[in-house]
């Protein structure tokens, strides 16, 4: 009996080690890069939940969501200007079609 204990553990080990062993490398990157992609999809899906049960509560909270979405709305909208204002003037000179100042 105690043989075919030890047997069973030490084949449970092996197979423990083959797993880790198949993780590494690639394949192990491939699978903490599928638990984050799961984990953000979960955790956006319980934001969802959470903002529309703060936003079912009473008026003052729809109104506090709201103003908080129009707050990051506006800022974000403003980096993106600030970042393609940056870009255009990166690409396209300040003077197009006219000749550079002649200095006497």
């Amino acid at each position: 009996m105690s043989d075919t204990v030890a047997l069973v553990a030490h084949d449970s080990k092996k197979t423990e080690a083959n797993k880790y062993q198949t993780l590494k490398g690639s394949g192990m990157h491939a699978l903490l890069g599928l638990l984050a992609v799961t984990t953000f999809v979960d955790d956006l899906s319980s934001a969802a939940g959470y903002f529309e049960t703060a936003f079912t509560v009473d008026p003052l909270s729809s109104i506090l969501v709201i103003v908080g979405q129009l707050i990051i709305a506006v800022s974000v909208l403003f980096f993106f200007y600030l970042t393609a204002r940056g870009l255009l003037d990166r690409f396209i000179p300040e003077s197009i079609g006219r000749a550079p100042p002649q200095d006497e």
